[in-house]
This record gives structure tokens, sequence and C-alpha cells, in this order.
């Protein structure tokens, strides 16, 4: 074989697995890229859907005694006289909720702290809670609307964990 045959040979697969080498190397910045977009979208729907408190037209009474009961339902529980700590792991209560008042100066049950997720607030129990407590409402015929309670901002917890909290002061 000659030698200039055996060398062309050598040259193609050296491009071959560099060209190979090169599309891997892309196609992960482009992965990476397309992951953090995807977090900061994630991210900005979190805070807009976890900023969202349900107000109960009724008295302070009747939506307390529909709220508990939702609670129960959902191992929630109450650790205050209009807070509630919200399940959310086993075992682990990290979500918390309770009436607040909105910047519109409506009192309003709300989220007031969630787990962070990779950068981003979980409000996943508070969703939960809320579409059930609107659903009970409901069915108690209550009519309930959503409202704005305020963006969530990050602290860290007294654990050293990072934290979501409202703005939103108790009612």
């Amino acid at each position: 074989m000659p030698t200039s045959t055996l060398l062309l040979g050598v040259v193609l697969l050296v491009v071959i697995v560099g060209l190979a080498q090169l599309r891997s190397s892309m196609k992960r910045k482009v992965n990476a890229r397309n992951a953090q977009r995807g977090a900061e979208r994630g991210a900005s729907r979190a805070h807009t859907w976890l900023g969202t408190g349900v107000v109960l037209e009724t008295d302070p009474q009747t939506a307390t005694g529909l709220v508990d009961a939702v609670a129960a339902k959902t191992m929630s529980k109450q650790v205050g006289p209009t807070r509630w700590a919200l399940m959310t792991g086993f075992e682990e209560y990290a979500a918390s909720a309770a009436f607040v008042r909105t910047p519109t100066g409506e009192v309003a049950l709300g989220a007031t702290t969630a787990p962070d997720q990779g950068g981003a607030p979980d409000g996943a129990a508070w969703l939960d809670f809320r579409d059930r407590v609107a659903k009970a409402a409901k069915k108690a015929g209550i009519t309930a609307r959503q409202v704005e309670t305020g963006t969530f901002t990050p602290s860290t917890g007294p654990d050293g964990r990072t934290i979501w909290t409202s703005p939103a002061q108790p009612a």
C-alpha cells in the first residue's frame, strides 16, 4: 500500500474524529443554554403564580374554617390562627400560607414561604393548596377570586437553606 494512501486515510480519520468532537461540544453548549433559558422562564412563571392569592368573599370565621378543612385533607397543619404549614415532602413542611394583606388592601389567602429548588421557588404545594381551597369555596357557595399578593424574593433560612418569602404582610 502506498504511503500517500495510508497518510490520506489517517488524515481523513483525524478529520472525522475532530468533527465528531466539535459536534458533541457544540451540542452540550446548546443544551446548557436551552436549560438555562428554560430555568429562567420557569422561575418567572413560578414567581407569577406563587404570588397569586385567593380572596374568599365571606366572613373571616367561615374563611378560616374552610381553609382548616382543606388543610386537614391535604395533611397540612395549622401553625397559627390564620397560618398553615404546607406539606412539601414526606413529613416535611417547607412552605407556608396565611391570610395576608394584598397591595390593594384586601385580605387574601396567600403563600408566605416556599422552598428553593434549583434557584427558583418550588410553589407546587401552594398551587395545590390554593386550587383545593378555591374548589372547596365553590362547592360551599363562596365566591373565590384570584388576586396578586406580591413577588417572592430569596433569603437564607435559619438552617442555611434558601427559602423564598412573600412581601405580603399578615392580615
